[in-house]
């Protein structure tokens, strides 16, 4: 079962918290590490290396589909207990407290997130995905300015506990970290879709750009 769970895990993607398999995972960890600009020339061509033979050797098919829902689900758990501990108690808190919250034993954390830094640009990213997708449901049932404003309320609500996920994030992956890109773009997106909306209903200048 532990092997099997293994090889869901090796294919799941924490950015969709979808399985989309092996291969993708492996292209994706190979663009980041060709994109991060602070990583060691010796260190890079290693990892590189060790990720374009892993693309040559086909991982062993997933045998029981229902582990990619467990999988899901106990990484639901975690992110949940994470960031309320997070919140409470700092992005140090003890990982075992971590799992405990979640009901899960400290191996099975780990088997999900292999070192702290990977739990909490995990929980950084559940964050932000919550704060844009409550933005999008407030735009599509209200008006313009409501929606920026509870955007607004979102973000500074978080902003402490973000703050201490951020620095530990540049401390372990630098400010080229994936997570800080996405949460940027989605961010982006989101803000000129309401911009448009407010101008369109007249809450907003039109020489606002």
């Amino acid at each position: 079962v532990i092997d099997n769970i293994s090889l869901v895990l090796g294919g799941f993607d924490p950015a969709t918290k979808k399985y989309v398999g092996t291969d993708a995972v492996i292209k994706t960890q190979i663009a980041q590490i060709q994109a991060d600009k602070k990583m060691p020339a010796k260190d890079k061509k290693e990892a590189l290396d060790e990720l374009n033979q892993a693309l040559k050797t086909p991982a062993p098919a997933v045998e029981n589909k229902g582990n990619i829902d467990l999988v899901g689900k106990y990484y639901d758990k975690l992110i949940a207990a994470a960031a309320d501990l997070f919140h409470a108690e700092g992005v140090d808190v003890a990982l075992d407290k971590v799992a405990a919250e979640a009901g899960v034993g400290i191996g099975t954390l780990y088997r999900h997130f292999p070192n702290r830094a990977a739990l909490v640009e995990a929980t950084f990213r559940s964050y932000s995905d919550s704060i844009i997708a409550d933005g999008w449901r407030l735009l599509e049932s209200g008006p313009a300015d409501v929606a920026l404003t509870g955007v607004f309320e979102a973000y500074m609500s978080t902003a402490s506990t973000k703050r201490g996920m951020k620095e530990a994030i540049l401390a372990a992956v630098g400010d080229e970290a994936p997570v800080f890109s996405e949460a940027r773009d989605q961010s982006r997106e989101l803000m000129a879709a309401t911009l448009e909306k407010g101008q369109r209903e007249g809450v907003f200048r039109e020489d606002i750009e």
